[in-house]
């Protein structure tokens, strides 16, 4: 039998007399575990805030659907829309690649403007347009 390291179970063991039998050990060792894990998760939903709701299949499975599209998985959509709610803000699906088209784009103007246009500065908006267009399509 391994020994017990943890003051609290050893405590814990000890009030519930389980110190001699080696089944009653692996029991209220167990027990000892999910009265812990209980414990952490109240205390962190306590620093988190957390919000749970339910959701009918039926919905679960259109969000699932939208989900794999914009290849966002489902818990940090929901975060981000009640957040832009609240906040009164337009909600953008993938705010990221918007702003990768958006500083190709730009860089592109740049050079355009200060050396005048040639075949990189054509690849690079072509690069950005077709992100772009594969964006809007999906």
């Amino acid at each position: 039998m391994s020994r017990i390291r943890s003051k609290k179970l050893y405590r814990f063991l000890k009030e519930h007399g389980a110190l001699q039998n080696p089944r009653e050990i692996k029991h209220f060792k167990r027990v000892y575990r999910r009265n812990y894990q209980k414990f952490w998760q109240r205390q962190q939903r306590k620093k988190r805030h957390e919000i749970r709701f339910t959701l009918t299949k039926e919905e679960y499975g259109a969000i699932k659907a939208y989900c794999q599209n914009e290849s966002i998985k489902p818990t940090p959509l929901a975060k981000a829309l009640l957040i832009s709610h609240c906040k009164s803000a337009a909600f953008v699906p993938n705010r990221e690649q918007l702003l990768v088209v958006a500083k190709e784009l730009g860089l592109a103007i740049n050079r355009i403007h200060s050396k005048g246009a040639d075949d990189l500065v054509l690849q690079k908006l072509l690069s950005a347009e077709t992100q772009l267009l594969n964006y809007l399509n999906t």
